[in-house]
């Protein structure tokens, strides 16, 4: 358990979670130019800029929305842990199993969205050619 290797392994966590924040931020104000290392990567983002910066600032919202309160309890229970409360363990393990199953349905949920829109995109400009 992360609490009772001591405060190293729950500080190295508490870094993790902020570091993800401050990834998210550049997605969020739309400062990340499509690339393929860095921001939320389909077929559909990376082929249209506009979808990149649309669906990128959506994943990076989605990031502070899910990061940010798994911070705020993961903190919390590092404090209680300092005062040996037994419930920071059990703070702990369910903030992580929340944001990560947060984090998955949300971004399954955005991969069927940008797909969906890049076909009605694909099919708008066939039309077009008609």
């Amino acid at each position: 358990m992360i609490m009772q290797e001591g405060s190293a392994d729950f500080i190295l966590l508490i870094a993790v979670y902020v570091v993800m924040l401050l990834l998210g931020l550049p997605l969020v104000f739309k400062k990340v130019k499509p690339n393929l290392f860095y921001g939320f990567r389909v077929r559909a983002t990376v082929e249209n800029p506009d979808l990149w910066y649309k669906y990128n600032r959506l994943a990076g919202i989605g990031m502070l929305a899910i990061f940010t309160p798994t911070l705020g309890c993961l903190i919390y229970a590092f404090i209680l842990a300092q005062q040996k409360d037994v419930m920071a363990p059990v703070l702990v393990n369910r903030s992580l199993w929340i944001s990560t199953v947060l984090l998955l349905v949300f971004m399954l949920m955005t991969i069927v969205r940008v797909n969906r829109e890049a076909k009605e995109l694909k099919l708008a400009r066939s039309d077009k050619r008609s």
